[in-house]
């Protein structure tokens, strides 16, 4: 009788995991039906959440992202809206799979010219407002584990500023969103400080000030959930922007606002870690509050 070699089940696994994600790479290179396509799509997302891909190479992760990065510019479908939602959705999906791999990180880190591109169409208010959310969605990835991979340029903020000022709201939520991811993941101390000086001295407050009606109840309530993730680091690298002016920034819509879910969001800012780490309230800072609650 013949004798056949034996495989171990998991490298029969493995070999057939790897030989359908080249095949998925494979049609996505091909393939251009805006039926088709979005399919192709969503089974290379099912495969990089799922699939063992530190053990089966994480290079194979970034081939991956640096076709759907092509691809998000150059393809051309009849339904250009649901292809890129599509495929910034699986690079933002491949981004957070692996956090702060090393092969990952040393792409990335090359790739930053592309990654800024990703954000500019997130700011490019000619775009379909699905796509720009899945942008910022994986820029957000991007800057909650590689940090550094995004260029946090001048014109990048200008972009940011420019969403925070969108009258899209799920495009500010989308943008403060990204910016509270920055400043929870792998940056140091001094880049959070960056992002926050950036935000509490820019919309930030604006959009927490009940008195400027903002339309969007869930742009405050969102703006303030980022003034609660501050972390207690960054209050003392910020001495200009002291907590007590949080606190009062806070105080008015805990009391104040009519929508239930704002005056809950500023109350667990008033009780996070962050702002409860005060220097003792002065005489004139009792009196401000005792004002605020009887306005």
């Amino acid at each position: 009788p013949k004798t056949q070699a034996f495989s171990p089940f998991t490298t029969t696994l493995g070999s057939t995991l790897i030989s359908l994600h080249h095949s998925l790479l494979s049609a996505l290179s091909s393939e251009r039906s805006s039926i088709c396509f979005p399919h192709i799509l969503k089974c290379l997302t099912l495969l990089a959440t799922t699939a063992p891909y530190d053990k089966l190479g994480v290079d194979l992760l970034t081939d991956a992202l640096q076709l759907l990065i092509t691809l998000i510019f150059q393809v051309q479908t009849d339904d250009m809206i649901s292809t890129r939602v599509a495929m910034l959705l699986c690079a933002s999906s491949i981004i957070g799979t692996q956090p702060s791999s090393q092969q990952m990180t040393k792409y990335l880190a090359e790739s930053t010219a592309h990654i800024g591109r990703i954000l500019a169409l997130a700011g490019d208010r000619r775009e379909a407002s699905q796509v720009r959310t899945e942008a910022f969605r994986a820029i957000s990835s991007t800057a909650r584990y590689y940090f550094e991979a995004i260029p946090w340029t001048a014109s990048a903020f200008a972009v940011l500023e420019n969403a925070l000022n969108d009258y899209d709201s799920g495009i500010r939520i989308a943008a403060l969103k990204t910016l509270n991811e920055a400043t929870l993941g792998t940056a140091t101390a001094q880049q959070r400080v960056l992002v926050w000086r950036f935000l509490l001295g820019g919309k930030l407050p604006l959009l927490v000030d009940i008195g400027l009606h903002d339309r969007s109840s869930a742009v405050r309530a969102c703006a303030i959930e980022v003034i609660s993730s501050r972390q207690a680091d960054d209050c003392k690298a910020l001495p200009e922007i002291t907590t007590t002016q949080l606190c009062r920034l806070l105080l008015i819509p805990a009391l104040k606002d009519q929508v239930i879910p704002v005056r809950v969001a500023s109350w667990s800012a008033l009780g996070s870690q962050s702002v409860a780490l005060c220097p003792p309230y002065s005489s004139e800072d009792i009196k401000w509050i005792e004002d605020a609650s009887t306005l």
